[in-house]
Formats: structure tokens, sequence, C-alpha cells
């Protein structure tokens, strides 16, 4: 009798949660922005020199320089190919 309930009750229940993800998903973005904005107003208070941008581009470039090869190799040696999949014939 309530065979058109389940389907039903399911693309209700999709709707809710696309519905939840995307509001989340617009707070957070609003509250990136915000942050953002007062990061960026902060940042202007002070007056900058070129050492400061030098060192803060620097340490920016040597913290990429040694994490990228430790993530590679850790999405390298999470890509294996092995035969533990056997064809059995019978």
């Amino acid at each position: 009798m309530l065979d058109f309930a389940n389907p039903i009750f399911a693309v209700l229940l999709f709707s809710l949660l696309s519905l939840v993800a995307a509001v989340i998903g617009a707070v957070i973005a609003a509250l990136l922005y915000l942050v953002t904005e007062k990061l960026l107003v902060d940042a202007h208070e002070e007056t900058e020199t070129p050492l400061s941008t030098g060192i803060f581009f620097a340490s920016f470039l040597l913290f990429l320089l040694t994490t990228a090869p430790v993530t590679l190799r850790n999405e390298l040696g999470s890509v294996s190919i092995s035969s533990s999949f056997s064809c059995k014939r019978g």
C-alpha cells in the first residue's frame, strides 16, 4: 500500500540534506569574507618593509618545498598496483 512512500521520502530527505549543505556553505563563505575583510583592514594599519615581505615569501616557499615531497610521496605511496586480485577459473 505504501510502496510509493519510500522514493518520496528519499527525495525529500535528499532535498533537505542538499538545502542544509547549501546553507552551511553560504554561512562558511560569509564568515570567510568577513574574516578576510577584517584581516585586510588590520594588515594595512602597519607599514610593510621589503624585508618583512621577503621573509614572508621565503618562509612560504620553504614551507612549500619541504612539504611538497612528503605529500607527493604519500600520494604516490598510496597508489600501488598489486596482484592481489586473482582470477580463478574453474
